[in-house]
């Protein structure tokens, strides 16, 4: 039972010519078209075959007769390719049945109940990679055709999602635009939906181990009028080397033209390698990416991408936290002087009510006040030098303040505010002015507050 897992995004890529590939069928029953590739850029009636791309390797193998294919490999998917060369596929004329270890594979034209299918190469003829695979090991792909010297069967190459384990010398590794190294290696300015850029300067810089490197990717020709020749979208170093331009495929007419060839970087030494891509096009002419593949590439996934990432992250998120945490600090220390300030200034004036005492003898009692905390009644009185243990009582004010001040419909002040409020309390009861030995008492009378404005 195979295991549950997301589709591969790193392939070995099997060409047509491969010896491992073993051909079953009467004699004579399969052919190889080796160096021939005119037949497969241009069907019968003029149709272009390569708007799905160019033959892989420019060979494929065909049979018009009953035939089979054979493979053996270590993975847990695989996918087949090749040509439709009619646009309509009959059963009694052109069939194919694919199987994996004796289990048939349901093949992509009933997956996806296709009947009538333009005349295109790089078409997947079957597998097992959206059907969930199978188990990690050793398996057995089988191909059962039956062709007609009218329809014949048209095999290009196939590809499998290999073990870790398995050798990839003398291999092309594939890797899918989807692949976690690909899109790490993404510059901002990428759309991943569509596997292109059309913003200037926007980059691809990744390392690879291997021999060669190829870019495959859609050549979207929407705003530009053919010929595309030397038109260059891009460029191209291999290890921080010279510059080499990407030119645009050549196409011969508006349209979506899907698995493209951009470049090729040629023969490489075995070692690793990095390679930087820069976009330097207008827009006009996006630059696609949908895969790469890579002589003697690598299977492991890079753990240094993802950890990179995270050494990256976790330097920055050092770097804000060292930066803000005395600043916060230092605001709470703030705020919490000025609140400490505040609450002893407004406690001070609660609890000790000032007197003022003006040229002419008037005495001001201001009062800072809460709308819980009401100012104690006051007396004023003078004491004679002459007979000191006699006190005259000047004025008795029994006013209780509200902290607001004004006056509510019902008579009352309204205290429903918490402002500071001052209030001058003149003596009326005589005229004689107050002298230096003149004391003052505040005490809390007995008496209810009485509320006057």
């Amino acid at each position: 039972m195979s295991q549950q897992r997301p589709n591969a995004t790193r392939w070995i890529v099997i060409d047509d010519t491969s010896p491992e590939i073993s051909y079953v069928g009467p004699s004579g029953s399969w052919f190889d078209t080796e160096g021939v590739t005119s037949f497969f850029t241009r069907n019968d009636s003029g149709g272009l075959l390569n708007s799905n791309g160019l033959v892989y390797n420019a060979t494929q193998h065909g049979t018009r007769l009953n035939s089979s294919f054979l493979f053996n490999y270590t993975g847990y998917e695989f996918l087949v390719g090749g040509t439709i060369e009619n646009g309509y596929r009959d059963k009694g004329e052109l069939w194919w049945n694919c199987y994996r270890d004796g289990n048939e594979v349901q093949n992509h034209m009933d997956l996806f109940n296709i009947t009538t299918v333009p005349s295109d190469n790089n078409w997947f003829i079957c597998g097992d990679w959206q059907t969930g695979g199978s188990d990690d090991g050793q398996h057995t792909l089988t191909v059962n055709i039956s062709a007609t010297k009218e329809l014949p069967f048209w095999f290009d190459w196939l590809r499998y999602a290999p073990l870790p384990d398995v050798s990839t010398e003398n291999k092309v590794v594939q890797l899918d635009v989807d692949d976690p190294s690909i899109l790490a290696s993404l510059s901002s300015g990428w759309d991943t939906g569509m596997s292109e850029t059309k913003t200037k300067g926007a980059s691809f810089n990744f390392e690879f181990t291997g021999t060669s490197f190829i870019w495959y990717g859609l050549a979207r020709l929407d705003h530009v009028d053919p010929p595309t020749n030397n038109l260059t979208v891009g460029t191209y170093s291999i290890d921080h080397g010279p510059q080499h331009p990407i030119n645009f495929p050549i196409v011969p007419s508006r349209g979506h033209w899907f698995n493209q060839k951009f470049f090729d970087t040629g023969t490489l030494p075995m070692a690793k390698h990095n390679i930087s891509v820069i976009y330097t096009y207008d827009g006009t002419l996006p630059l696609g990416l949908g895969y790469v593949r890579i002589q003697n590439g690598s299977l492991s996934q890079p753990v240094a991408v993802s950890s990179s990432v995270q050494e990256v992250r976790s330097k920055r998120t050092t770097i804000i936290l060292s930066s803000v945490i005395p600043i916060i600090v230092l605001v709470i220390v703030v705020c919490a002087g000025w609140f400490i300030r505040d609450y002893l200034i407004k406690k001070r004036r609660q609890i000790s009510p000032r007197y003022e005492i003006d040229q002419q003898g008037t005495v001001e009692s201001q009062f800072a006040s809460t709308a819980s905390v009401h100012p104690y009644p006051t007396t004023v009185t003078q004491s004679d030098p002459s007979s000191p243990n006699i006190k005259t009582t000047l004025f008795s004010s029994a006013y209780n303040i509200s902290p607001s001040g004004s006056r509510r419909p019902d008579g009352r002040t309204d205290s429903s505010r918490g402002d500071a409020v001052s209030m001058s309390v003149r003596e009326e009861s005589s005229s004689v002015g107050l002298g230096r030995n003149a004391t003052y008492r505040s005490g809390v009378s007995d008496a209810p507050p009485v509320y006057t404005v």
